[in-house]
């Protein structure tokens, strides 16, 4: 996964357990972070770097993942703290999971994120798709996302009880 702005134990001054450089060496202990701070894109997003700067205007950091699966493996590390999964669909399967995989795993296994699908320019978007969650968003276009990410990073989904 490629990194778009630190994320929060990953890269940007951290050793390999995630903690800041003065942690590392016994100093005090890292500043705890907000969840839900974080945008993951994932698979071929349609304008990634508009994307990217989109999320960062809404105020989330964006994570950009080449695949479901890595989208996957950095939400079990860090689920927590991501407020907005945006993935581009279709995604051809060069994994164990494709997009629309994903976006059901999402929805189930992390229900407080906001899931966001967006379709290949030029190709069909559809607002139901039955390989989808119901709650799973289609993207129509780069205001839509600006609205989304906004939303996912000021009213995060409550969890569920």
């Amino acid at each position: 996964c490629t990194v778009v702005q630190p994320l929060v134990g990953v890269g940007a001054g951290r050793d390999a357990a995630g903690d800041p450089p003065d942690r590392a060496e016994g100093g005090p202990a890292p500043v705890a972070f907000p969840a839900g701070r974080y945008a993951l894109l994932v698979g071929e997003v349609p304008g990634t770097s508009e994307a990217e700067a989109l999320v960062a205007r809404a105020g989330l950091e964006a994570l950009h993942c080449p695949d479901p699966d890595a989208g996957l493996d950095v939400l079990r590390l860090r689920g927590g703290e991501v407020a907005l999964v945006l993935i581009g669909l279709p995604e051809d399967q060069t994994g164990s999971l494709d997009g629309a995989g994903l976006a059901r795993a999402v929805a189930t296994l992390w229900p407080t994120i906001h899931l966001v699908v967006a379709h290949p320019a030029g190709g069909e978007t559809r607002t139901t798709d039955p390989g989808l969650p119901p709650r799973a968003v289609s993207l129509s276009g780069p205001r839509d996302l600006l609205t989304l990410a906004e939303h996912a990073a000021r009213q995060p989904r409550p969890p569920v009880a």
